[in-house]
């Protein structure tokens, strides 16, 4: 007995069901593969999922976007020499 045909919206609808939880699971294993390794050996893959992730304008808002922004800036500071740092503060008082 054949299927009836799935409306072209029904496939579509579930496509984007799907791709959601795949980019959801993959934002998990992401942030667990960060906190595991410190985020020191990430392959290709992951790396480029995360980009995807990223660079994605439905995500603009996503908490984990502005951890990372927020760590960025964390790690920004620390990364200059201490001698840069102090002058900075001497300046600011």
């Amino acid at each position: 007995m054949p299927k009836a045909p799935t409306p072209l919206i029904e496939k579509i609808a579930k496509e984007k069901l799907k791709l959601d939880e795949l980019m959801q699971q993959r934002q998990r294993e992401i942030i667990e593969i960060f906190n595991a390794r410190n985020a020191i050996t990430i392959n290709d893959t992951l790396l480029n999922g995360f980009l995807l992730y990223a660079m994605n304008n439905e995500n603009e808002d996503s908490h984990v976007l502005e951890e990372f922004v927020a760590l960025a800036k964390h790690s920004d500071k620390l990364n200059k020499p201490k001698q840069i740092r102090q002058k900075r503060v001497i300046k600011a008082s």
